[in-house]
């Protein structure tokens, strides 16, 4: 059916279609790797026609597309691009209350999660408190465990079974499962191995409603502390359902196999898979993937490691299994894990080809383990990683292995330590930020090994302008430097000659909350004392008043107090002193007098002489206060500072009492004054 458009809608609608061609919106709503594309003949774009005899032009009419249910959201989405001032969705709130430093983040997003603990953990245990917890349809998924999953009943069914089961109660299912065997009730076999596999899977636990949905948690669970890997529970429920089964089948055992392994239990892993050859089972690849999982553990030498897996990879090869993606990846993690070993590269690159002699497309685990293998501490240098990163650069990525999320955080570390490459470095930084590939850095710890990488190596490698440029992007809202970085950051602005820089790297430091730690006051004060730039005496005097009044108004309770030393002070007074804040300076310089047993150190004889000069300079007025400089300066043995007597003398025309007692304070050595004309002179 023909339709009159004008150009420009014309051309709207050839944009739109384009853009849906761009970005994959296939039946599943994912884009395909540019390598893997292929041609929908059945589902053409919308395409104009030649213009017909009336002029007007004709549309052909695409068939019907399936799309995924978020196809329209994906193509918006697609149209907007990140923006480096906005936080984390985690943290949208009050722009007051946005956190912006480790500490903060972690404390914001944990006490939300707590949160909903605690509002599910009122909602199973006091139920009756919602007036009408029923949704409209009821969604059993929602209900309070109390409500969703009733007790055992008196008179059990397969029904039962499968009820809880698919509910997730499986220690309910279990307990049904008893009960029909206690009856005497034959239970369908397919039923057991489903149960059997569910208990394998979560390790005899039942899956509760408020385990679920903590991403938070999960994503600094390194800073939490908690267990990584669980320990299989022997004799637990998994155990009791395949004891109890009377005919053990080799799904049964599969099950068995993959979830001894996944948990550790590599005995019993390797037992029940001696007894499935023994008996003569079909086995399936995933079996096979858990046993080349836990090759490391079950030899130890590396040559008895590498034959056991050749072992069962001829095992498959011999029973007409076909390896998987997992298979490979499993054999190349452990030919990574061998620290020295002079046939790691030649394996690895063997089982790579033979992965593309099976057709199966590698993972972004597998570069990882190839990165690991061929670019070692101490071994050679290896270039591998310019080989991997244009076909990282051309392909969409989905996970397909849970490790594909240790690869960007390893290839940043090969480009950063290994290459020293700020090219590779970059295009890393790039591909991570193209695609949403930013979702494989899972948890707080892979990112802040992959941006103090990135941006320490960026410090020592890009001019200022380079680097300042992906500081703006990501710092602070996606990632917050820690000291050592910022310490790094203000030595390059004092290698470059940008002391300009340093009064917003200060600014940005007090959002990160390190306003008062020991490492960043000195360095910052050490270079601002540097400084021969008059331009900038006024702003470094507001940032030595900072450091001066946040000193002052710490409280008793801190954990880590910052105290005033000899150094600070005198620090922060010649910054003073250099804009003509003579009071504040001496206000500084005081309080280390008034209290000079407590602190450590002493100011230097530059900040003296400055001090010294800067009273001077104001007349009679300070007479006091250059006594009590002087005695200072002799107390700690200045003796250039000491020797300014004379001029002290002369330029303020003092008599003989007011010099004698000047020269008491300088010391009894110390040169006197000669007026002119006189004899001795």
């Amino acid at each position: 059916m023909a339709q009159v458009l004008s150009r420009g809608t014309l051309e709207e609608l050839c944009k739109i279609a384009a853009r849906w061609r761009v970005h994959g919106l296939g039946r599943r709503g994912f884009a395909a790797p540019a390598t893997n594309a292929r041609t929908d003949t059945s589902a053409e774009p919308m395409q104009p026609s030649k213009t017909g005899p009336t002029g007007r032009v004709k549309i052909k009419v695409p068939k019907r597309i399936d799309r995924s249910p978020t196809a329209i959201l994906e193509t918006l989405a697609s149209t907007v691009g990140r923006d480096p001032t906005a936080p984390h969705y985690r943290f949208m709130d009050d722009p007051y209350f946005i956190p912006t430093n480790n500490l903060n983040k972690r404390g914001m997003a944990l006490s939300k999660e707590s949160g909903r603990k605690a509002a599910r953990y009122m909602i199973k245990k006091f139920p009756d408190i919602v007036e009408k917890p029923h949704a409209e349809p009821t969604i059993p998924a929602f209900l309070p465990a109390s409500v969703a999953d009733p007790k055992v009943p008196d008179s059990c069914t397969e029904q039962d079974m499968v009820q809880f089961m698919r509910s997730h109660a499986l220690a309910t299912a279990t307990a049904v499962w008893k009960s029909l065997k206690q009856q005497g009730v034959s239970i369908a076999a397919e039923l057991e191995e489903e149960l059997l596999q569910r208990l394998c899977f979560t390790n005899s636990e039942s899956i509760e409603p408020d385990q679920v949905g903590l991403p938070e948690e999960r994503w600094y669970v390194h800073y939490l502390q908690k267990e990584m890997q669980p320990k299989w529970k022997i004799g637990g429920l998994a155990d009791e359902v395949f004891n109890g089964m009377q005919t053990k089948s080799p799904v049964a055992y599969s099950a068995m196999i993959c979830g001894t392994a996944k948990y550790l239990a590599v005995d019993i892993a390797n037992t029940l898979f001696t007894e499935m050859e023994q008996q003569n089972m079909p086995m399936t690849v995933d079996v096979f993937n858990a046993m080349l999982g836990i090759v490391r553990y079950l030899r130890d030498d590396t040559d008895s490691r590498w034959e056991l897996a050749m072992s069962l990879l001829s095992k498959m090869d011999y029973l007409g299994i076909a390896p998987n993606l997992h298979t490979f990846n499993n054999v190349l993690d452990a030919v990574s894990r061998v620290a020295m070993w002079r046939k790691g590269r030649d394996m690895a690159l063997a089982t790579v080809a033979e992965m593309y002699r099976c057709g199966i497309e590698p993972s972004l685990a597998t570069f990882s383990y190839l990165l690991n293998i061929f670019c070692r501490e101490r071994g050679p240098v290896s270039h591998i990683l310019h080989d991997i990163l244009p076909f990282i650069e051309n392909n969409k990525w989905t996970a397909q292995d849970v490790r594909d999320t240790q690869f960007w955080a390893a290839a940043m570390e090969v480009a950063t330590r290994h290459l020293q490459d700020p090219e590779a470095a970059k295009r890393v930084h790039s591909a991570l930020m193209a695609n949403n590939n930013t979702d494989f850095i899972v948890n707080a710890h892979k990112e802040q090994m992959y941006y103090n990488n990135f941006l320490k190596f960026l410090v020592v490698s890009e001019t200022v302008e380079g680097f300042m440029s992906y500081y703006d992007d990501l710092i602070p809202m996606t990632f917050t430097p820690d000291v050592a970085l910022v310490v790094e950051i203000m030595r390059m602005l004092e290698t470059h000659d940008r002391l300009d820089l340093l009064p917003r790297i200060w600014s940005d430091t007090i959002l990160f909350g390190f306003a008062l730690k020991e490492n960043i006051v000195d360095t910052i004060l050490e270079i601002m004392l540097a400084n021969g730039d008059e331009k900038l005496d006024k702003r470094f005097s507001i940032i030595a008043q900072d450091i001066q009044n946040r000193i002052n108004k710490q409280t008793p309770d801190r954990a880590q107090l910052l105290r005033w030393t000899g150094q600070r002070c005198g620090a922060v007074s010649s910054l003073l002193l250099r804009f003509g804040l003579i009071d504040e300076a001496w206000s500084v310089l005081n309080m280390y007098i008034a209290k000079q047993d407590e602190f450590t150190g002493v100011p230097s004889a530059a900040a003296l002489s400055e001090a010294v000069d800067a009273l001077l300079s104001k007349g009679k007025v300070h007479l006091p206060k250059l006594k009590t400089l002087l005695k200072l300066a002799n107390d700690v043995g200045f003796d250039d500072v000491t020797a300014k007597v004379d001029d002290i003398v002369n330029k303020l025309a003092l008599g003989e009492e007011e010099a004698g007692a000047l020269r008491v304070a300088a010391g009894a050595n110390a040169p006197r004054a000669l007026k002119p004309g006189s004899d001795e002179e």
